[in-house]
C-alpha cells in the first residue's frame, strides 16, 4: 500500500481544504477541484500539526475559513470542530452592533448586500426588498461575522447577495440572552 501524503489547497480565496490521500488525483477529486487547481494552489505540506489531523482521518475533507494558524480545521462532510487551537482563545469583547445584528437575524431580519459600485448593507425586516423596516449596517461589520462564520451566504446574485445564520451565529445569540438573562 503506498504512503498516505498530506495534500492542501486554497480551495475558494477564502478558504483551505486539506485531505490524508494515496496521490494528487485522488486528493484533488476529494477536495472537489481540479488537479491543476491542486497543483497551482496547494500541493504536499509539511506542517507537522495538519498531518496529524489529516491522517488521524484519510479521506476526510478538513476545512478551515482563513489561512490563520489559530482557525480550527473543521470536517467538510460533519463539519464538527476536529482540532481546537493550541493556544488559549483571547477572551475579546463582544461586538455588541454585531450581536445587535445577529439578534435581529433571528427575529426575521434579513442581511442583505449589494453588488454594486456604490453598494451598501442594510438588515431589513421581514427580507430584502420586502418593503420592511430597514437598518444599515457597515460592511465592516458584515465582513466580520463572516469572517468568524457567524453568518454565511443565503443567495448569492446580481445586484444582490443575502446572509444568513450558521450554526456558531445563533449558539452566540443564545449565550448572549443567556449572560443578559432574557
Amino acid at each position: 500500500m503506498k504512503k498516505l501524503s498530506v495534500y492542501y489547497v486554497n480551495y475558494n480565496g477564502r478558504s483551505e481544504r486539506m485531505v490524508a490521500a494515496n496521490n494528487q488525483k485522488v486528493a484533488a477529486m476529494l477536495m472537489n477541484v481540479t488537479l491543476s487547481h491542486l497543483r497551482n494552489y496547494g500541493g504536499e505540506t509539511g506542517n507537522e500539526e495538519n498531518i496529524q489531523i489529516a491522517l488521524g482521518s484519510p479521506g476526510t475533507v478538513f476545512e478551515k475559513k482563513s489561512s490563520s494558524v489559530s482557525d480550527p480545521w473543521y470536517s467538510v462532510e460533519g463539519g464538527a470542530v476536529v482540532v481546537e487551537p493550541k493556544k488559549a482563545p483571547v477572551k475579546r469583547k463582544k461586538s455588541t452592533v454585531q450581536i445587535d445584528t445577529l439578534c435581529l437575524m433571528t427575529q426575521g431580519w434579513q442581511l442583505g448586500v449589494t453588488q454594486t459600485f456604490n453598494g451598501g448593507c442594510w438588515l431589513q425586516k421581514g427580507g430584502c426588498g420586502r418593503g420592511g423596516e430597514s437598518k444599515t449596517v457597515s460592511s465592516s461589520t458584515k465582513n466580520s461575522m463572516w469572517n468568524k462564520g457567524l453568518i454565511d451566504t443565503d443567495k448569492h446574485g446580481f445586484p444582490l447577495c443575502t446572509y444568513k445564520l450558521t450554526e456558531m451565529g445563533r449558539h452566540m445569540v443564545e449565550e448572549y440572552l443567556k449572560e443578559k438573562g432574557s
